[in-house]
């Protein structure tokens, strides 16, 4: 059994390809494969030479991969004592905090005390670097779950629009303060936000036709351009935008505008059963029966609890 005195050697974490381990494969790219990754930073920690706190952060990262969250919180507390002035290393620890209660409240074993020592470090982070937008969205979205104490919505509100006031191009942190407007019944709000980011997608996608680039932004740029065409042409990101903004049109009553949106998620993935419910929704409150009971039923088959899960929300046939 791990434990935090211990040293873990770069033998015991490597299974395979650990042979081709460098200290340049200490990264948070998932690309590298993880056991090549726990042991390019472990050499690093061992030998002391390098930037050791990153190395911890990053092999924190790579262990939560592994579901190994008592290692990944064991490295970020070292990071934590070693760097106290890192806003990454508490960052980091506030994100694990919060991936393991999430699975631990999933297995029916949540601690609660994990959301507040979550919430305890992204303060933390926040506080040491003011500016720091995805502090700012995480925390958000902690306070934006029923699992931290009951919604927050005026508190996570709040985090959102400061995120967004620091990166106005955050897309993740408009997606989701969108489905809080959604959960608090604000729904034109909502759609601003979901319009917003479309608007803005497009934008980016234009830019990625025109901009002379150096060679050395080339890389990341073209990542960020394959993000935007995702989000329009139909890539999850897209799915996801699509389907709660169609779910805000279907509560606020405007029925074609919905159908039209979950009809682009379901010509990508006809399978998506959230999308399928809500059309069939639409279909019935536009007098089409036949075609919204055969949505419903579809959807059901899919996913036999979609309709308790839209009746949480206040949405029946």
């Amino acid at each position: 059994m791990y434990r935090a005195g211990i040293v873990v050697t770069v033998a015991a974490l490597c299974l395979t390809g650990c042979a081709l381990a460098g200290p340049e494969q200490c990264s948070a790219d998932f690309s590298i494969k993880v056991d090549v990754r726990l042991a390019a930073c472990t050499a690093i920690i061992e030998s002391g030479q390098g930037d050791v706190v990153q190395a911890l952060i990053n092999r924190s990262i790579a262990l939560r991969g592994k579901n190994d969250y008592v290692r990944s919180l064991a490295d970020l507390d070292q990071a934590v004592v070693r760097a106290p002035n890192s806003s990454l290393a508490f960052y980091a620890r506030a994100v694990t905090r919060v991936y393991k209660a999430e699975l631990d409240a999933a297995a029916h074993r949540l601690d609660p005390a994990d959301f507040d020592r979550a919430m305890v470090d992204y303060s933390e982070a926040i506080r040491l670097r003011p500016d720091f937008a995805e502090a700012f969205a995480m925390r958000g979205e902690v306070y934006a779950s029923y699992q931290y104490h009951g919604r927050d919505g005026a508190k996570a509100l709040a985090d959102y629009d400061a995120a967004l006031n620091l990166k106005l191009g955050y897309t993740g942190a408009r997606e989701d303060r969108a489905w809080l407007y959604i959960a608090m019944g604000r729904f034109e709000d909502a759609i601003r936000d979901y319009q917003f980011d479309e608007a803005m997608a497009h934008r980016k996608l234009a830019g990625c036709d025109r901009r002379i680039l150096k060679e050395d932004e080339l890389e990341p740029f073209l990542a960020e351009c394959k993000r935007w065409t995702g989000l329009i042409m139909g890539g999850s990101v897209a799915l996801f935008y699509l389907d709660g903004r169609a779910y805000a049109y279907l509560r606020l009553g405007e029925y074609d505008k919905a159908i039209k949106d979950y009809n682009a998620v379901l010509a990508a993935n006809p399978r998506v059963a959230s999308s399928l419910y809500g059309r069939g929704i639409a279909k019935l409150r536009s007098d089409d029966t036949a075609g919204g009971s055969a949505d419903i039923e579809a959807a059901k088959t899919v996913d036999p609890r979609i309709a308790e899960e839209f009746a949480r929300y206040g949405v029946t046939p």
